[in-house]
């Protein structure tokens, strides 16, 4: 696709989606303050993940997992354009681009998600823990939404832009696959309404339009941003910001509208299978291939990457369980504490003289294998 055909196809989507431009950051109910806003979530500390995707003299959102990976939307990193990412007065080059393959550019179908790989991978900056569950476990949440996107109030809708960094509140009420308006999209796909605190408000009949205290809805400019959830005493990455969508005819994130989000729920397998990292906190230490085992088959991962010293850029699907750098025997310690295969236990030792470890298993196998070293 030209440059030319995808700005048009960004153009022509805006009754779907956020269009993502020079704007700075989401609509708030009428007769409050961005002030008020941004004092009620400033310690909502996983909000500092939330950076700006930036290209030329337009920028969209995106969130910090850690180790040089940005979660933003497909439809933003699909640009063809050099994009950057700036977080904590610091912008980072952008030296990979990862779109899902469930998306076909059609935002109904889903999959508007994306993965950026930065130049620098040790990013001084706060990161975020991906939800693992269901699309439909997130029914009822209250979501926290962030990103750039153009500001405005209900009663106006996005007029004003210039770069900011906000967030406000919404209830997830639907996913899509549901029956009526939803029928047609996804199930991946959450949605929320801009409630009116006025009498008269929307009046749709699957919302209960009750008004949140910092009722939000995203804008021009949110596409990619994060939409995180408190569960369990954390706040967890639930969502991407992907696009708007309005019944009157005017896609301006005023009252009525209803704003959409992928579920990052759906596709945290996609994520370990592009960037070799646990983002979700759930896999035991020692299971690199994240099947829910610590068995033989991730030690033989360990194994074949073994590195001491650091020389590869090592990933927890390499073994490098520590989060250290290095797959070592700090790793080894860790696969062993969480050996869990069906049966038995496993022990490991070490002989110095001959400078190999070995492992027998719980069905009493040996496995054999000598410390690799480096060919200066």
């Amino acid at each position: 696709m030209s440059k030319e055909d995808c700005f048009n196809r960004l153009a022509c989507s805006l009754v779907l989606m956020l269009i993502s431009s020079v704007c700075s950051a989401g609509v708030i109910v009428s007769g409050s303050t961005y002030d008020a806003y941004d004092a009620a979530f400033e310690d909502v500390d996983a909000l500092d993940s939330a950076g700006k995707i930036v290209w030329g003299s337009g920028f969209a959102s995106g969130t910090y997992l850690g180790k040089g990976w940005v979660l933003t939307a497909a439809h933003v990193a699909e640009l063809p354009i050099n994009l950057s990412f700036t977080i904590n007065g610091a912008t980072y080059t952008t030296s990979a681009v990862h779109i899902n393959d469930g998306w076909s550019g059609v935002f109904a179908e889903g999959g508007d998600i994306a993965l950026l790989r930065l130049d620098e991978l040790n990013v001084p900056a706060q990161t975020a823990l991906l939800y693992s569950g269901t699309t439909g476990g997130l029914l009822d949440e209250v979501f926290y939404l962030s990103g750039y996107g153009k500001t405005g109030t209900g009663d106006t809708g996005a007029t004003d832009s210039g770069g900011v960094l906000h967030a406000g509140e919404n209830l997830i009420e639907k996913t899509g696959g549901g029956a009526a308006f939803f029928s047609g999209y996804d199930e991946s796909i959450l949605f929320f309404d801009f409630d009116d605190p006025s009498a008269g408000n929307d009046g749709y009949f699957w919302s209960d339009n009750q008004t949140l205290t910092y009722e939000y809805m995203i804008a021009q400019g949110d596409s990619g941003g994060g939409a995180f959830v408190f569960l369990d005493g954390q706040y967890v990455l639930g969502g991407v910001n992907s696009f708007v969508l309005a019944l009157d005819d005017a896609v301006d994130s005023s009252y009525s509208d209803i704003g959409a989000l992928t579920s990052a729920g759906e596709f945290t397998d996609w994520v370990f299978e592009v960037t070799g990292t646990d983002f979700t906190g759930l896999l035991a230490p020692g299971d690199a291939n994240g099947d829910g085992l610590v068995d033989s088959a991730d030690l033989a991962i360990w194994q074949q990457n073994y590195d001491p010293l650091g020389d590869n850029d090592n990933t927890f699907a390499m073994g490098d369980w520590a989060d250290n750098g290095l797959i070592d025997s700090a790793d080894l310690a860790l696969w062993q504490q969480n050996y869990g295969p069906i049966g038995g236990s496993v022990l490991v030792g070490h002989a110095p003289e001959s400078g190999a470890f070995f492992v027998m298993t719980a069905a009493g196998l040996p496995l054999l294998w000598r410390r690799k070293r480096r060919v200066h």
